[in-house]
């Protein structure tokens, strides 16, 4: 919602309340107008007696997703030191545009999204409290149920331990390949390969490629989870980004190598052993 001054609503039309927050997108694909406007939560949402509720349920949610994430709660944080004086709606509009933006969750749905693109084609990214109607019936227990029920079930899934990713899982190594030739380095011919990633202070030597790629599998396992899902996302050529020059590589990932989404992808080189990774130092 934008500022300047504010006018006087028309009869018969719902008014929004809450923290306003301009929407920013950032999408490829066109988005039709109607997709944007705001569209009401259940009424009953807008309840102190509601809103009480959420605050403690929005705050283990992003807590519980940021966990999962790796993304550091400086928004739960702020909620939580918040002063008395900042009303009960603003740290919950705070909380449900915070889970909408940043982890593409819709509160008031209680759905998950994979995308801002696609929360905004399925009408999650603009829903909004109303103001009451002061004939308003507090009486819509069914739907409460519903978003507590849905709500505490993506905690429950957030923090649950993650499965180990199998370590000849062939779209792990796909991705991986650059991840390995880097931290994976010959340093005598054929006998002696280096692991990069220091592990009890130092760098451990190894007979073999294969032996480096356990190690890091079993010792650098959050390393390699997380560089094989960072390697995921910019491969990803559905995901948002801003159009790349056709001569003009990855910054992340040292050249044309790998490249943006839409550019062809080549592995760089490195010595093989047994259909193992290994880098030259």
């Amino acid at each position: 919602h934008g500022g300047g001054e504010a006018k006087a609503p028309e009869p018969e039309k719902m008014i929004k309340e809450g923290v306003r927050f301009k929407l920013a997108v950032t999408t490829s694909n066109p988005v039709p107008a109607g997709k944007l406007l705001p569209r009401p939560a259940p009424a009953t949402a807008s309840t102190a007696r509601r809103m009480a509720l959420d605050l403690p349920l929005l705050i283990e949610l992003a807590t519980a997703l940021d966990a999962e994430r790796g993304v550091e709660g400086r928004a739960v944080k702020a909620v939580q030191e918040a002063r008395d004086e900042v009303p009960l709606s603003a740290k919950v509009d705070f909380l449900v545009h915070y889970c909408r933006r940043v982890h593409s969750y819709a509160f008031y749905k209680a759905e998950e999204f994979a995308s801002l693109d696609e929360m905004i084609r399925k009408g999650g990214a603009t829903q909004v409290r109303a103001v009451l109607k002061e004939d308003f019936a507090d009486e819509d227990r069914a739907w409460e149920r519903n978003l507590e029920s849905m709500t505490q079930r993506r905690i429950t899934a957030a923090r649950a331990p993650q499965a180990p990713i199998p370590q000849d899982c062939p779209e792990a190594r796909r991705l991986l390949g650059p991840f390995y030739a880097a931290n994976c380095v010959e340093k005598e011919k054929g006998s002696k390969y280096q692991c990069q990633i220091p592990y009890n202070g130092t760098k451990k030597v190894f007979k073999g490629p294969e032996f480096v790629l356990k190690h890091l599998w079993n010792k650098h396992h959050s390393v390699v989870r997380s560089d094989m899902y960072l390697m995921a996302y910019l491969l990803d050529p559905n995901r948002p980004s801003e159009p790349a020059h056709p001569e003009q590589g990855n910054p992340h990932h040292g050249g044309r190598g790998m490249g943006f989404p839409g550019q062809q992808q080549q592995q760089p080189p490195w010595p093989m052993r047994g259909g193992m990774w290994g880098g030259r130092g």
